[in-house]
């Protein structure tokens, strides 16, 4: 007993070390397809989002960066599955058929999952992004750390003040250097 005790007292005053640091990168899609990366933020109290995504290839090549300003937004929440639905959108007028989708707001990406059973107030627009989905031959929706969404969430922030969609083919945008490569 006295060497259970001993055991005890020293976990306590040495506990062990767990390394929670970790470094959580972007990973390119499968080869034949392409990962779409959204991100979304609110400019203070005036219920303007930003929108973005980040369309790259399976060798991490930017294929389509874009910003997207939009009005009456009333939560981080509603954002973030606005910027779904505006990468998902991309995709489909980009005629691409195998697709990943990457957020880092889990709930937003768990709201999506259910979406016909969700019962939050943008019900509609999760069933929109449902809907939409099903028209690609594959998409996959997955819930990243902020790090490995880097692009998207600079995207997001540096465009944030000029309040106006833009688009970028093939490349980035030139005010913008690529947080993954750091």
């Amino acid at each position: 007993m006295t060497k259970l005790l001993q055991v005890y007292k020293e976990a306590r005053v040495n506990p062990p070390r767990i390394d929670q640091r970790y470094d959580v990168r972007w990973c390119p899609a499968p080869n034949g397809s392409v990962k779409i990366n959204v991100d979304a933020g609110i400019k203070g109290r005036t219920g303007v989002g930003q929108l973005a995504a980040v369309v790259r290839d399976s060798t991490g090549n930017s294929l389509i960066c874009a910003t997207k300003s939009i009005g009456n937004i009333f939560s981080p929440f509603h954002a973030e599955i606005q910027a779904l639905d505006f990468g998902l959108k991309i995709a489909k007028t980009s005629n691409y058929q195998v697709i990943v989708v990457e957020s880092d707001s889990k709930l937003a990406i768990s709201e999506v999952m259910k979406a016909d059973q969700s019962l939050c107030m943008w019900q509609g627009l999760l069933f929109d992004i449902s809907r939409t989905s099903m028209s690609f031959r594959s998409c996959m929706f997955s819930h990243v750390k902020r790090n490995a969404n880097r692009l998207a969430h600079e995207l997001t922030r540096v465009q944030m003040d000029y309040e106006c969609d833009m688009f970028w083919y093939g490349g980035m945008p030139p005010n913008l250097c690529n947080p993954d490569d750091c």
